[in-house]
């Protein structure tokens, strides 16, 4: 059954499974999504009738991005991450592979990189699981849950860092990890794939 323009074009986009919401990544997964809805108002402009489109998935694939994939490993606990297409991942994925000694902040785990990255968008506040620069202390920071900075829910920073890349699936494995414990961070890429 098809219904009028006035009752609005429904859009609900789900990425691939496995592959979080990570603002720049895929950097063309906006644009995509902007063509898609200009054929539909296009189509629905001729016809006089809404197009609802239930579900689109789009991997990076699919645009033209490739998947910026690390594994962090603190002891027992190992997740992999995606790293955004900011100036800030890029110098750190350059560094890797790393291992170093990590601190913990509340829920959060911080430790020096040989990184130099200027502030980059800085954030006051991030979101469970999100990977920090924090440019005063040259550190990469996990973030899975509130640290003694936090206001109520929030996850807040010593201080602004650059958002770089999330964590994918649950973040709060890294809440067994110790202060004192090797963190290693290394490429994950799949073989055969060129990183960026």
């Amino acid at each position: 059954m098809r219904e009028r323009r006035d009752t609005g074009v429904a859009v609900v986009m789900r990425l691939a499974p496995g592959l979080p919401s990570v603002p720049g990544q895929p950097a063309a997964l906006l644009g995509a999504v902007r063509d898609a809805l200009s054929l539909v108002d296009a189509a629905d402009t001729r016809a006089r009738d809404t197009f609802t489109v239930e579900t689109a998935t789009v991997t990076p694939a699919m645009v033209g991005e490739p998947i910026v994939r690390i594994r962090i490993t603190a002891g027992a606990v190992r997740a992999d991450a995606l790293l955004d297409d900011s100036d800030t991942a890029d110098l750190i994925w350059k560094a890797l592979p790393l291992s170093v000694a990590g601190e913990t902040w509340g829920d959060e785990i911080y430790f020096s990189i040989p990184v130099k990255a200027k502030p980059e968008k800085p954030r006051e506040t991030v979101d469970m699981g999100d990977l920090g620069y924090w440019p005063p202390g040259s550190a990469f920071c996990i973030f899975f849950g509130p640290t003694p900075s936090s206001r109520g829910d929030e996850i807040r920073p010593a201080s602004p860092v650059n958002v770089f890349g999330k964590v994918v699936g649950d973040a709060t494995v890294f809440k067994t990890v110790r202060a004192g414990t090797r963190v290693q961070v290394e490429r994950a890429q799949p073989a055969g794939e060129a990183p960026r």
